[in-house]
């Protein structure tokens, strides 16, 4: 995916969040290794992306 561990460390403490290209190819690559998971992760993401900002 060539995502440096420091922007995984981002993401995983929300300072940023990935480029919608990273998102796809997190998704993709959870697929190949169990698709479940990444329908949960695209769940999961969106959800939260679509919540009202308190």
């Amino acid at each position: 995916m060539q995502v440096s561990r420091s922007n995984i460390h981002r993401w995983i403490y929300e300072v940023v969040d990935p480029a919608g290209d990273s998102i796809l190819a997190v998704r993709d690559a959870l697929h190949k290794i169990n698709p479940e998971a990444a329908v949960e992760f695209t769940r999961l993401y969106w959800e939260k992306s679509i919540e009202p900002e308190a």
